[in-house]
């Protein structure tokens, strides 16, 4: 049923725009970069480990530190994403996106 729950919740970034729209917007951002945060956080506390080198030694302080990086990273793109290019919107949402999926797979083969 968790699973289900993650697929609504990929499905729901398209809505009913245009894939173009999807692939520029600060909100596919903010979503994906708190999806990757809820998955990652349900992974560690069923026993997982964090595999990106990045986010690894900020967890290794606990979750707090975790959060305020990404809540940082949200904040920053969201208040500095009319400055960047098309390009490079598309580039941040596939990167932030990228994990959840993966994630999802993760979390079903724990349960």
């Amino acid at each position: 049923m968790r699973s289900l729950r993650y697929l609504v919740m990929l499905l729901a970034l398209a809505g009913c725009a245009t894939v173009t729209s999807v692939a520029t917007s600060r909100k596919t951002f903010a979503t994906c970069r708190i999806a990757d945060v809820a998955t990652t956080t349900a992974i560690i506390k069923a026993g997982g480990v964090e595999l990106n080198p990045l986010m690894r030694p900020l967890l290794a302080h606990g979750f707090f530190p975790f959060y305020a990086f990404q809540a940082a990273v949200i904040w920053f793109a969201w208040h500095f994403w009319d400055d960047l290019t098309t390009p490079v919107k598309v580039s941040a949402n596939m990167v932030s996106c990228w994990p959840v999926p993966n994630n999802v797979v993760v979390l079903n083969g724990m349960q």
